[in-house]
């Protein structure tokens, strides 16, 4: 999780079962220096805890909140200060329904958490006061298991994916009465990712079934479309999709692929997908994305395998023609199981983060022109 405002990043680790921390970095923006641990504090411990799984950030408000599988959980860090300190916990109280994603509502102060078999939404509290549930919804059916959420920019509705085909809408604004429409075209298996265009006339999501991967095109139900499928179920021709980004000034939607490839995607008309663009010859899968829209670029990270090198490709949306690479960056050979990406557009900074032991947080800069990304530095997350 990163505040962009007061220049800071926010890790969770799981120390061993049951015992996680979250950690806070400063950022050192507008420097090559490599981010500075600040402190930490321990998050809610239980034997029958698993993990913390997602989390986001209220710069303005000063609150961080993080939640957690089995329990179900959402926790509230106040992170205003040097050391974070934790405001309160409150459960789902929602048996078999793991916490795995959240959306912030900062217009009403609200956390939306995917679930195992649905959503909760949380009223995020006054100061330092404690999350609390004012809305769930779960899915009649064991086999309908929520797997992908996205808002609106206006923050007018809340869409989810369901592994079972549908995608259901919500009226944020009206919690109590949820809008209970469902629009088919997903196939009934996991859905990956998901996203809404900048005009939130259309959402796409992608799903898997084995190794194949697939893609849905919704309209929205605003700015003049109708909440229902657009077109058929494309079959996306380069295996698993991992990440999802957007150019959106030529109306493009780009996957990151299991298979070291990406694809292209046309917004308009009913979304027929362009041949899938091969970043690598060694198909090492691609597991993350930061944007810089501003000047036209994508930053693709990949996984490698352990001692050797992950990597960084710079990809130009380049219009309506094929993407192309403008440069590559290695990174180190410790710094291989890149899972998560996240971007300080102000300082033009992409941080990375591994799946390796011990974790590691890589900063990035991100140069405007067709120059190569480079590793300012790398932070190793302190083990206990």
């Amino acid at each position: 999780m990163i505040d962009t405002v007061n220049g800071f990043i926010y890790s969770v680790s799981n120390l061993s079962f049951g015992n996680n921390i979250l950690q806070k970095f400063n950022t050192q923006p507008g420097t090559d220096n490599a981010p500075v641990f600040v402190s930490e504090v321990s998050l809610f411990q239980s034997a029958n805890f698993f993990s913390f799984q997602a989390g986001a950030v209220d710069a303005t408000a000063g609150y961080a909140y993080v939640t957690a599988m089995n329990p179900s959980l959402i926790t509230k860090v106040n992170i205003s200060g040097g050391t974070p300190v934790i405001s309160g916990n409150n459960s789902f109280n929602a048996v078999n329904n793991d916490a795995f994603g959240a959306q912030i509502d900062t217009l009403r102060k609200r956390m939306y958490t995917t679930v195992t078999k649905g959503v909760v939404v949380s009223d995020l509290g006054v100061g330092n006061a404690a999350p609390t549930v004012i809305a769930k919804q779960f899915a009649a059916s064991n086999n309908n298991n929520t797997q992908c959420v996205v808002l609106d920019h206006t923050n007018t509705f809340h869409y989810t994916a369901l592994s079972v085909g549908s995608v259901y809408r919500r009226d944020a604004g009206n919690l109590f009465s949820f809008i209970n429409d469902n629009v088919g075209g997903l196939p009934t298996n996991r859905v990956r990712v998901g996203i809404i265009d900048s005009q939130d006339k259309y959402m796409y999501f992608s799903s898997q079934n084995v190794d194949v991967g697939f893609m849905s095109k919704h309209g929205t139900g605003q700015n003049g479309t109708t909440f229902a499928a657009v077109g058929a179920l494309l079959n996306l021709g380069a295996g698993v999709p991992n990440c999802v980004t957007e150019d959106s000034a030529n109306g493009f939607i780009y996957f990151g692929c299991e298979t070291g490839k990406i694809v292209k995607v046309a917004t308009n008309g009913n979304a027929a997908a362009s041949t899938a663009f091969t970043l690598n010859t060694g198909s090492l899968p691609v597991r993350a994305v930061v944007t810089d829209s501003a000047n036209g670029y994508a930053y693709f990270a990949t996984s490698n395998t352990a001692g050797n090198a992950g990597l960084v490709y710079k990809v130009r949306f380049n219009g309506s023609n094929m993407p192309t690479v403008d440069a590559t960056t290695t990174l180190s050979n410790d710094e291989n199981a890149i899972y998560g990406a996240t971007y300080d557009a102000i300082n033009r900074i992409a941080y990375f983060s591994t799946l390796d032991t011990p974790g590691k947080i890589i900063k990035v800069a991100l140069p405007p022109s067709a120059a190569a990304a480079s590793v300012a530095a790398t932070r190793v997350v302190p083990l206990h």
